[in-house]
């Protein structure tokens, strides 16, 4: 079995690399690139981990009809150049992740459905950023950010190409395609992890590349702002929505970590291309991110791996070089959270009677619920 992922993309250089290694831990054999005239590092991180250049194509506006038709027309390309008579295909952009929620790869998963599928359903779950240092070069961006909803926003991102059957054409962003045949569908399959924010700075300069006005008094986003009057009626695309937010969207999810009782998938499983216990190795000297913010960090990481004594550990050193009383309760509910997933009842009640001297309702909140749990046990 053949699968191959492609992807159309415009200066995405903080987070290409692990995209592709990504597709490629996935069971792809290929990793194709459309490039939309990236003015960064997209191309040379992208070929570093292992894809192909296939094309590029420039426009001056953020044209989906043009990306979608440059898409097609690769992968139809390619597959003439083929002799595998079918060929699985990921239609992906460069921010989704997607993954089964086991263990198991794509290709893994591919093996075991029904022949008569051509293609794979799934929806967006929408990553948030809670903590420094938010993403990593080279990693799965799930490390750095692991809390997530669940959107309505769905795709069907995975298509099997049949030399003796009618192409099907992907179509919006991969939320849904055409062909003449009748195509099977399996639906709520997969699970496609969305990474829209990553740094704060990496964020914002590429949405400021998109809304920026040019000599000419254009902007890349354009097109897409008169699709989104003409046929969702706003004013302008969620773009520059997001641009206008940014900041108030970082500081009202500060921290949201420690409040996440669990997270809607299973962190452990994720497919990786590296040992996941052994990720803060690499980084015990990440030089933009302070200590406190990187003992968080490995907390939060350690937590969801249920290591939750490693955990403690990365908590207790975050809490002895902390010295803002909010952080120091926040830390507390953690603690409490490690303590009371070990059923260790009575340290878990200690460290909330300290978190709930907050003043803020949110901790105040998550402290009692988790007090009334632990009473429970």
């Amino acid at each position: 079995m053949l699968l191959n992922a492609v992807m159309c993309v415009w200066n995405e250089e903080d987070i290409i690399y692990s995209t592709v290694k990504h597709a490629f831990a996935q069971g792809c054999s290929n990793v194709y690139i459309v490039d939309n005239g990236s003015s960064d590092k997209t191309i040379e991180k992208a070929k570093a981990a292992g894809a192909t250049h296939f094309l590029t194509f420039r426009s001056k506006y953020f044209d989906e009809v043009k990306k979608v038709m440059n898409l097609n027309d690769s992968v139809e390309a390619i597959n003439k150049s083929l002799s595998d008579q079918s060929v699985w295909w990921l239609y992906i952009d460069a921010d989704e992740f997607p993954s089964i929620d086991t263990s198991i790869t794509i290709i893994e998963f591919l093996k075991g459905i029904d022949a008569d599928c051509r293609a794979v359903h799934g929806f967006m779950y929408d990553h948030i950023p809670t903590h420094a240092p938010y993403m990593e070069h080279g990693n799965h961006p799930a490390d750095f950010m692991p809390i997530c909803k669940k959107t309505n926003t769905s795709k069907i991102p995975l298509l099997r190409q049949d030399k003796d059957k009618k192409y099907i054409f992907s179509l919006g962003g991969a939320h849904t395609f055409h062909s003449l045949d009748e195509v099977h569908i399996l639906h709520d399959r997969l699970l496609i992890h969305h990474f829209p924010y990553r740094k704060p700075e990496d964020t914002h300069k590429r949405l400021a590349g998109l809304s920026q006005k040019k000599s000419d008094g254009s902007s890349r986003l354009d097109w897409m702002d008169n699709y989104s009057k003409e046929f969702h009626g706003k004013q302008h695309s969620m773009y520059r929505d997001r641009l206008a937010g940014l900041e108030k969207f970082y500081t009202e999810n500060k921290f949201r970590n420690f409040i996440t009782d669990s997270l809607i998938y299973d962190y452990k499983k994720l497919v990786r291309w590296y040992d996941p216990l052994l990720l803060y190795l690499k980084y015990d000297a990440i030089s933009e991110v302070n200590d406190v913010d990187f003992h968080i960090w490995k907390a939060t990481h350690f937590f969801f791996m249920e290591q939750y004594e490693l955990a403690l550990c990365s908590f207790n050193d975050a809490l002895l070089k902390a010295r803002d009383n909010d952080i120091q309760e926040y830390l507390m509910l953690g603690m409490a959270r490690c303590f009371l997933a070990m059923s260790d009842v009575e340290s878990c009640l200690n460290s909330l009677r300290m978190a709930r001297r907050s003043y803020s309702s949110e901790i105040c909140k998550s402290a009692t619920f988790l007090m009334e749990k632990a009473l429970s046990l």
